[in-house]
């Protein structure tokens, strides 16, 4: 619990935000200034530290798309608006979600890099669609399976 409050400090002072110039750098109070060596050492460990998060992220997601976790419900919007979204990123939506539908439909989306990005929203709403039938169908099948259960 406690990791989780510094990290959310720290994100609330954008510790790690590269488009922040902070001339006089404080400690993270804000009221005592620190030594010029201190102030290099911790502009050189903010560097190395946004490089090895990035590294980190693009190893584990396999492509090189990815963002922050957002905080705010407006950044999270933000994020899931799909009209704003690059076509890459849609891309990697729907490679994340075409595990999720049954392999006689995956090829019909295949090749995804040459569709346009009308094209990809198409697809993505398609695919969510498919997956919002197949849990309606499962769900249907539970109730069914629970009244034969009942009746016997």
């Amino acid at each position: 619990m406690e990791q989780q409050r510094i990290r959310t400090y720290l994100r609330k002072k954008q510790f790690l935000n590269p488009e922040i110039i902070n001339n006089t750098i404080t400690n993270l109070d804000g009221d005592v200034n620190l030594s010029e060596e201190i102030k290099s050492f911790s502009i050189l460990a903010q560097e190395k530290r946004q490089k090895f998060i990035k590294n980190t992220l693009l190893q584990q997601t396999g492509n090189d798309i990815w963002h922050p976790i957002p905080i705010t419900k407006q950044e999270a919007d933000a994020l899931k608006n799909k009209n704003v979204m690059r076509k890459e990123e849609l891309i990697a939506i729907i490679n994340s979600v075409l595990v999720s539908i049954p392999e006689t439909q995956c090829p019909k989306y295949t090749n995804l890099k040459n569709k346009s990005k009308a094209m990809l929203l198409t697809i993505l709403q398609e695919i969510r669609d498919l997956n919002n039938t197949k849990e309606i169908v499962n769900e249907e099948n539970i109730v069914s399976e629970l009244a034969d259960d009942e009746i016997a």
